[in-house]
């Protein structure tokens, strides 16, 4: 069969067929209002793989004769269905005859083997541990320690410079360089960055925070 006939069964039954976008978003908006998002994210996935489950010979024999109006009562188990969340593999239309109802099938396998690797995404997403975020100050503080507030005399052309990159404003980052002497004597803002640079192998910066904690004995 070739690609323009395909289109064309799709613009005949685009009712039938499953739009991946359109779940996409109807999910997505779903979630926005919900606390509780990896219990909701694995409920859907499994309403998924309850609606792609492999069916008996008899059965089967019944689900092929199904129509397209009810799509919600379909099964969408088939071989793109496998294919796809499996091996990311299209189905070749190309390669065999398929009936009408048949492409339509292939096709609402492939989106349905889509959508639960969306979700299985979300999902990945929902169990990554929250990134450290660093107080203003403690920013400054690590950049002062790595030396380049020494590579510039002028505190409002260093803070035009790095307000951009720490995703800062320039006026509140030049008035927290003139605060950082003062600010420099927060014990523990002092053994957090410590502790980040003997992480990072950075022997020589661990000694000159050392020095300013010294300084607070």
């Amino acid at each position: 069969m070739t690609q323009h006939e395909i289109k064309e069964i799709i613009k005949s039954y685009k009712n039938q067929i499953l739009d991946f976008k359109k779940l996409q978003n109807n999910f997505e908006n779903e979630l926005t209002n919900i606390t509780n998002k990896k219990d909701f994210i694995l409920n859907e996935i499994e309403s998924v793989k309850q609606k792609a489950v492999p069916t008996s010979p008899s059965a089967g024999r019944l689900k092929n004769t199904f129509s397209t109006n009810n799509i919600a009562q379909q099964s969408f188990y088939c071989d793109s269905y496998v294919s796809y969340l499996y091996t990311l593999t299209e189905p070749d239309f190309r390669r065999k005859e398929y009936t009408e109802h048949q492409i339509i099938r292939e096709l609402n396998g492939v989106t349905w083997a889509k959508y639960q690797m969306y979700l299985s995404s979300l999902l990945v997403k929902t169990k990554e541990p929250k990134k450290t975020t660093y107080t203003h100050i403690k920013q400054v503080a690590i950049l002062y320690f790595l030396g380049l507030t020494d590579k510039i005399d002028n505190t409002q052309k260093i803070a035009e410079l790095v307000a951009p990159l720490i995703d800062r404003d320039a006026e509140t980052t030049r008035q927290k360089l003139c605060e950082l002497p003062h600010d420099i004597k927060d014990r523990q803002m002092l053994n957090e960055i410590k502790d980040l640079f003997l992480k990072l192998g950075l022997t020589d910066k661990v000694q000159l925070v050392e020095k300013e904690l010294n300084k607070l004995r």
